[in-house]
């Protein structure tokens, strides 16, 4: 193994990630002038082709007002049903379905599924203010459902408990959750004002300087690490109140909100073993245009290491105990709880062995990276990407460029990504990784990306072609093929999606079950019918076993 390239992923990562981010936070440079070159020179850049044609971003903006329908068929490709020897007939025409509704108006979600022409299996999820409804009509009649509320009150008056042989003690235990399946606010609203705060402050903590020389003007713009890290810990709390938005609650039986914050702190500390100094980043700008942007910063390995083992360290500590066996029990008389106690074994978590991740060979030095636009009036042309790492010791380098082009031809537009990998000198990787092919006349879009070295090539390939496009309300993609080939054995699927900025008919059921109301009959009930017909549902994969037919033989 060469001596960098385990380290090629990680730090390469990290590089790029900070040249991305400050390729688009340079609008929040301090000076208006620095503000206003690039303002006017993506404004005249446009829209990509693509985007010309289907209007992705209008689109998103009318299903966030309007709501959604998206509708999604998948079946396996001959050669993938070939390699995985599902060669009959049954399997030819086996597709799986999924689909999910929003209505913002009825505040109302279904979430859809099945499998096989049958179908063999289908699934409905529905989602409201008020319940949350389950269909599984192979298994059972009717829906079952969890009403909104408080979970632990509605365990504590249920004969689910009681069957269960809950203890007040185990529902004591159980979080105090306020449970609404449709949420008013998920969070996204939090990172967009995010965006604009975290402009203006690093706006107002940025140092600046400006230079002159042979045409061109160099933007200096130094940003502190400490504040960094404060944007960077915002963010991460912007992230974690998507998910508590989605009705996902961290809960490890301590308060809710500081396992929250411990989270977001672990997830810091790793960035702050990444960015170890202020950071400066220099945009030259000729004739009005910026033309190339560029930073150095220190890497050290052994820290990004030492912090993301610290990190899984801290994550195990989270979780109080893990279970590893649990005994049932018999089923307690209507209306009394058990008196045995679930058996269950478990293992404080410092016992949980975690991964320690090891690097072979240390790295210690700076990263170089560059974006230079290859045509700086038309930026969406393309631009290449440069970063070199050298240690220390001057002994040891490795570099990576990748060139990003789009080129228009009528009504076609081709976009590349080749990437020059090298190590001392050496190359290690040349040739393109990405290519995209879009034609606004026909609908056809193909993507590729494609690495290859001396022993393995991999392919992700996708052949496609939009059609009943209403630009920035609806389209419907047909995909010929999405797959991945490693050595030219091929996994992928066809199939079709439809997306439509709006719900279609979101109809919940007007008669669900609700688990937490049921009485102990009516639950033994819904047990029996549910046995019954899984039994009767896996009876249709027991193959048949043909009797011998018997033969005579006279002598």
């Amino acid at each position: 193994m060469r001596k960098f390239k385990i380290l090629t992923g990680r730090t390469m990562a990290v590089a790029l990630s900070a040249a991305m981010m400050f390729q688009g936070t340079a609008l929040a440079g301090p000076l208006d002038e620095l503000n206003e070159i690039i303002e006017k020179q993506m404004e005249d850049a446009g829209d990509n082709l693509l985007e010309q044609t289907i209007g992705f971003s209008d689109l998103a903006e009318q299903m966030e007002e309007e709501g959604l329908n998206f509708q999604m068929t998948a079946r396996l490709l001959p050669e993938t049903l070939e390699l995985l020897d599902l060669t009959g007939e049954e399997f030819a025409d086996e597709s799986v379905r999924f689909g999910f509704q929003l209505d913002p108006e009825l505040e109302k979600w279904v979430l859809t599924g099945s499998f096989g022409e049958t179908p063999i299996l289908d699934a409905a999820l529905y989602g409201s203010h008020e319940q949350l409804a389950l269909a599984l009509p192979q298994f059972y009649a009717g829906t079952v459902a969890l009403n909104a509320g408080n979970l632990k009150e509605q365990i504590m008056n249920s004969d689910l408990a009681a069957i269960l042989g809950m203890t007040p003690e185990n529902i004591a235990e159980i979080p105090d959750i306020e449970m609404d399946f449709y949420s008013d606010d998920d969070g996204t609203d939090g990172l967009e004002d995010y965006s604009e705060r975290m402009e203006a402050e690093l706006e107002e903590s940025a140092a600046v300087e400006a230079s002159e020389a042979d045409g061109v003007t160099t933007y200096s713009v130094t940003f502190s690490r400490d504040k960094l890290m404060d944007l960077y810990k915002d963010l991460f709390q912007e992230y974690m109140k998507v998910f508590t938005g989605a009705g996902i609650v961290f809960d490890t039986g301590s308060d809710p909100e500081q396992t929250v914050d411990e989270m977001v702190d672990q997830m810091v500390s790793v960035m702050s073993a990444c960015i170890l100094e202020d950071l400066t980043v220099n945009y030259e700008v000729r004739n009005h245009l910026v033309e190339k942007m560029y930073f150095e910063m220190p890497i050290d390995t052994a820290k990004i290491v030492e912090a993301q083992n610290q990190l899984s360290s801290e994550q195990q500590q989270i979780a109080e105990e893990v279970i590893t066996s649990v005994t049932v029990e018999p089923l307690a008389p209507a209306g009394k709880a058990s008196d045995a106690v679930a058996d269950v074994e478990t293992v404080p978590s410092a016992e949980v062995s975690q991964p320690v991740v090891e690097v072979e060979n240390e790295f210690k030095g700076t990263i170089f990276c560059d974006i230079v636009y290859s045509n700086p009036a038309q930026p969406q042309e393309g631009f290449t990407v440069n970063v070199e790492m050298a240690d220390d010791a001057g002994t040891d380098s490795i570099s990576m460029d990748m060139d990003f082009a789009t080129k228009q031809d009528g009504t076609a537009q081709v976009t590349t990504i080749t990437m020059n990998l090298e190590e001392n000198g050496e190359t290690l990787y040349s040739g393109p990784v990405y290519t995209e092919r879009f034609d606004a006349a026909t609908g056809d879009l193909d993507a590729q990306i494609l690495v290859e070295d001396e022993d393995t090539r991999i392919e992700l390939n996708f052949d496609g072609t939009f059609s009943n496009v209403e630009k920035g309300k609806g389209f419907v993609l047909t995909v010929d093929e999405l797959s991945m080939s490693v050595d030219g054995e091929k996994l992928g699927v066809s199939g079709e999606v439809s997306l439509k900025a709006e719900p279609g008919d979101v109809a919940a059921p007007a008669d669900a079950r609700v688990i937490l109301e049921l009485k102990q009959e009516d639950l033994v009930a819904l047990v029996s019918e549910m046995s019954a017909n899984a039994y009767i549902w896996g009876m249709q994969f027991t193959p048949q076993i043909e009797t011998p037919k018997s033969t005579v033989v006279i002598q």
